[in-house]
Formats: structure tokens, C-alpha cells, sequence
């Protein structure tokens, strides 16, 4: 699953963003996680590509943006569903 995000506008932030945060848990499909998982990207990253998820499964992903105050609000989720596992 590939996600992207828009990078915060100046007139929106609480300083210098330092990272993103990309948080995803499995919503349907055979497996419904209730442990939401996070990868934290630097600054410069609006694109992430999630490996190892099950297909045909529906996830919830959100974004957040950091300072070196502290994290942001997430953005609202999306609902992004796996196609077939790819071979590689």
C-alpha cells in the first residue's frame, strides 16, 4: 500500500517539522487488528510504501507531524483497501 500526504503548510505549523508520523491497523477483511501500527519518516518523505500486509484486507491510515515540541493532530483516516499479494 502506497501512501501520500501533502506536506503542512507554514501557515499551519507550530514550528519546524522535524518527521511524519504513518499510523495504520487492519479494519475488515479475516483479520481486524486492534493494535494500530506507525512508521516515522523524516521531514522531507510525503510518499510510504507499507510492506507485508494482507491482502484484500480494508486499513484505516491517518498522518501526523512532528516539531520539536512534540507530535500534531492526525489527519482524519482513510479507508484503503490491499489488492493481491504481489510475488516480490
Amino acid at each position: 500500500m502506497i501512501v501520500t500526504w501533502e506536506a503542512v503548510l507554514p501557515t499551519h505549523r507550530n514550528g519546524n517539522i522535524t518527521g511524519y508520523t504513518v499510523y495504520y491497523r487492519a479494519v475488515s477483511g479475516h483479520i481486524v487488528n486492534t493494535n494500530e501500527l506507525m512508521i516515522k519518516v523524516n521531514a522531507s518523505v510525503t510518499k510510504l510504501e507499507v510492506y507485508n500486509l494482507e491482502e484484500y484486507v480494508t486499513y484505516n491510515v491517518s498522518v501526523s507531524a512532528s516539531t520539536s515540541v512534540g507530535e500534531g493532530p492526525r489527519s482524519k483516516g482513510v479507508l484503503e483497501k490491499t489488492a493481491e499479494a504481489s510475488e516480490y
